[in-house]
């Protein structure tokens, strides 16, 4: 039972793009460009200032998807 919870929990963490308990951070996003894959999800430098964009990936939900989710 505790694994099915698990598994439920992260997947909505993922979908609804939930940032509390992600391991999805900046370390992680810098591998693929170290590994030199997934160039299309590389972290693009903010024009505006020193911060890094995060590019939203394939499978989240855009806000309207999310509250007819929920």
């Amino acid at each position: 039972m505790h694994l099915e919870k698990n598994v439920f929990k992260s997947t909505i963490d993922v979908l609804l793009d939930i940032k509390k308990k992600m391991k999805d951070v900046l370390k992680s996003w810098m591998d693929l460009v170290n590994l030199g894959i997934r160039d299309d999800l590389c972290p693009q430098p903010s024009t505006q200032n020193r911060e890094v964009n995060l590019l939203g990936v394939g499978y989240n939900l855009m806000i309207d998807e999310r509250r007819a989710m929920c």
